[in-house]
């Protein structure tokens, strides 16, 4: 089910459903996420989780990812999508 801190769909990346290896392979996603996330883009583990989406990994205290960072990310998702 959908959160409903997430209501609306984006036509460009989701916390919700786009893997990190697919946020990874996208290059304003992977800005936002080099941004948002260093410690992601360095994690060591990182193979092991690009399956997974953000909002799997924040039930891990290390991601350090509560709502309002994902919805920080997301809002940055949103306004690279709307760039030209």
């Amino acid at each position: 089910p959908r959160s409903t801190l997430f209501p609306y769909t984006t036509l460009f990346r989701s916390v919700e459903s786009t893997t990190i290896g697919d946020l990874l392979a996208n290059p304003a996603a992977k800005a936002v996420l080099a941004k948002q996330m260093p410690q992601l883009i360095a994690y060591p583990g990182l193979d092991q989780i690009k399956d997974m989406t953000l909002r799997a990994i924040s039930v891990y205290p290390e991601a350090q990812l509560d709502d309002a960072k994902l919805k920080s990310i997301q809002d940055d998702f949103n306004a690279a999508a709307t760039k030209p």
